[in-house]
């Protein structure tokens, strides 16, 4: 069944990013597969079960890794895109989502997106890091992914000591 459409609650993802397929079970309405949206209902109460996130047009040297925590299972193995994360035919709610790059070419993406548990305002994805709701007991009712190649006008530079006032002084010849 095709998602309902739902209002952004996040910035759109750059123009550059990558079609990210999201698939999963939700509580009471079943499998849901969206390209470019939230997976689920960021207002709504409906547990998401299980998931799974295809990365179509992947580049070489890099991927996208994800694990939960279910509740009364504890943190499950990390999959890799295309893979599946969460439990199936057990309703089990999701309590914790970790989200991460990974590959030699990794720092050369952006990962963004946002996550929502049951009466919480979505909490943005930060690479590595496990995000759950404030008590860690709240079940994950939606989420929204996005990657993007990093600008060049974005990368680091190279800026030499020379370029830092706070160590250069330059002196002046005094003129006699």
């Amino acid at each position: 069944a095709p998602a309902s459409p739902l209002r952004p609650v996040a910035q759109p993802a750059p123009a550059a990013a990558s079609a990210l397929t999201l698939q999963g079970h939700i509580e009471r309405r079943g499998d849901v597969a969206v390209q470019g949206g939230w997976l689920g209902e960021p207002g709504g109460a409906a547990r998401l079960e299980g998931f799974s996130i295809g990365w179509a047009d992947k580049p070489q040297g890099v991927d996208l890794a994800y694990s939960c925590r279910v509740a009364g299972l504890g943190k499950q193995p990390a999959a890799l895109s295309g893979n599946f994360a969460g439990t199936r035919r057990k309703a089990a709610a999701i309590t914790g989502v970790t989200f991460g790059l990974v590959g030699p070419k990794q720092k050369s993406f952006q990962l963004d997106g946002q996550v929502v548990f049951s009466g919480s305002p979505p909490q943005a994805i930060v690479n590595g890091q496990e995000i759950t709701g404030p008590t860690g007991q709240e079940h994950l009712v939606a989420i929204q992914v996005s990657i993007s190649p990093k600008s060049e006008a974005n990368a680091p530079r190279y800026q030499s000591p020379w370029e830092d006032p706070a160590i250069t002084k330059i002196y002046k010849a005094q003129g006699g």
